[in-house]
């Protein structure tokens, strides 16, 4: 459930992450217009608002990693310390001789130490699965043109061998009619 809860919150950081660099990318590429509407302060705010979303998931992520590594970490401590306990009661009732008390820690000393490790390839894990299930995302977005979904499967049109979409031949005049553009990230 927990690893579950990361996974969806680690899409949330990429997602972020993603737009935070969009932003900047779109700013940077397009300095000039920038400047020639003196827009300089709301891209800042723009880029502010999504550095900032995105440092609070960050933050979050690392918080909920640390928790699970800590969850982890106290368990193993705890049957560490069990184990101490029963061994050192085997030990002074003689059932057990300190020398196998010893070796069985050492053992388990070292099982510790890489389910600790396993604990924090965990959270590694869950955080490349994020990503790649917000780049699966992105290439399942079905592209949109005009408000409405592309259809690659019209009856009218073909596919070339490429995957591209071959209309029917167009004669005469093409008007152009409530045609408009706007930068995805703004509003």
């Amino acid at each position: 459930i927990y690893t579950r809860f990361l996974k969806k919150l680690s899409k949330k950081v990429q997602k972020s992450s993603a737009q935070t660099a969009f932003v900047a990318s779109e700013v940077i590429s397009n300095v000039r217009t920038v400047k020639a509407f003196t827009s300089e302060g709301i891209e800042k705010k723009r880029f502010s608002e999504k550095l900032r979303e995105n440092l609070r998931l960050s933050e979050w992520m690392g918080i909920s990693i640390g928790l699970l590594s800590g969850m982890t970490t106290f368990a193993m401590q705890g049957i560490g310390l069990i184990v101490y306990w029963y061994g050192g009661n085997q030990v002074a009732h003689g059932k057990l001789t300190a020398g196998d008390l010893t070796s069985f820690m050492i053992h388990t000393s070292s099982l510790q130490s890489s389910l600790q490790h396993l604990s924090i390839l965990a959270g590694q894990i869950v955080t490349a699965i994020g990503a790649a299930a917000r780049i699966v995302e992105i290439a399942e977005i079905v592209p949109q043109i005009g408000g409405h979904k592309l259809n690659h499967h019209h009856h009218h049109h073909s596919k070339d061998g490429e995957g591209h979409i071959r209309l029917p031949s167009v004669k005469g005049m093409i008007d152009l009619k409530n045609i408009s553009f706007s930068y995805p990230t703004r509003n």
